[in-house]
């Protein structure tokens, strides 16, 4: 399925759920109830804590071995990943504007509903409020909507980036590792359901987004590799008037094969030929979010 056609279907969902738990808010603490009428006894196992903070730091690898893919040239303007930059932006700016702008800094300390862990019903202090009731009394990193399991869903999309023989069997597991985070969520008292249902489809609404704006032939960068050229030519030009630049370690480089895959050089990019280049190597908490 193209990714443009998930955009309608994604925003069917997100009114569905906005309708379901609206017209019937009690689900939300009948979920959760399962959880914590005995307080949440899973906050305190250890291979669930394990477990949560792999999910903590999944998502942050990709991002970072993401990040390094496609700022590789200007550590040294030769180097080639072989992955689809136009892929990669669209991954880093899911995560960009899904879990870091939207979830973290645009509902969940806006939004004010309790987590399940303060409600009066699991013997907090503050009164439960529906997905939709902003009234709520909490003030900072609110339950409304889960940014791990956001986070998570982000993540998915460096399917986008393994061949296609492999990539049905990376979404599963990629699908899996999130599944877990919110069951974790849940079972922590750290979100309602709704919180987790609402963060994964709006996060997999604006990955869908940014992924049909990146492959669309209406703008530069929507074409394929020019995204690619533009980075190694500003490469060059930063080499050219840094000289000090093809001297220093390239960690983003090493890292970023160590953590995506094996680079290949090649001294030309079009009708822009490499002088003179020298490789330095040549050289002898409960809550969360």
């Amino acid at each position: 399925m193209k990714s443009s056609r998930c955009l309608l279907p994604i925003a069917g969902l997100l009114v569905g759920t906005g309708l379901l738990f609206g017209l019937f808010p009690s689900l939300d603490l009948d979920i959760s109830q399962r959880f914590g009428a005995t307080g949440f006894p899973l906050k305190a196992n250890t291979l669930a804590i394990a477990l949560r903070q792999t999910g903590q730091w999944l998502p942050l690898i990709v991002f970072l071995a993401c990040l390094a893919a496609l700022l590789g040239p200007l550590a040294n303007p030769r180097w080639r990943n072989g992955f689809d930059a136009r892929n990669l932006a669209a991954i880093l700016l899911t995560f960009t504007l899904g879990p870091g702008l939207l979830i973290n800094v645009g509902l969940k300390d806006h939004w004010h509903r309790p987590r399940p862990i303060q409600v009066s019903e699991f013997g907090g202090a503050s009164s439960f409020k529906p997905w939709w009731d902003t009234s709520g009394a909490c003030q900072l990193n609110c339950s409304f909507a889960s940014g791990e399991v956001a986070a998570a869903t982000a993540a998915v999309g460096v399917v986008t980036l393994i061949p296609s023989a492999y990539a049905g069997a990376a979404l599963v597991l990629g699908v899996i590792l999130t599944l877990i985070v919110a069951y974790l969520r849940l079972a922590f008292g750290g979100h309602f359901l709704s919180d987790i249902v609402f963060a994964a489809l709006l996060t997999q609404f604006v990955a869908c987004a940014l992924t049909t704006l990146f492959h669309s032939q209406r703008w530069r960068y929507g074409c394929e590799g020019v995204l690619e050229q533009d980075i190694r030519l500003l490469a060059f030009r930063l080499h050219a008037q840094l000289p000090w630049l093809r001297h220093q370690p390239h960690w983003l480089v090493r890292s970023a094969h160590l953590a995506l895959g094996k680079p290949a050089f090649s001294p030309t990019l079009g009708s822009v030929t490499v002088i003179g280049w020298e490789r330095a190597d040549d050289h002898a908490g409960v809550y969360g979010r």
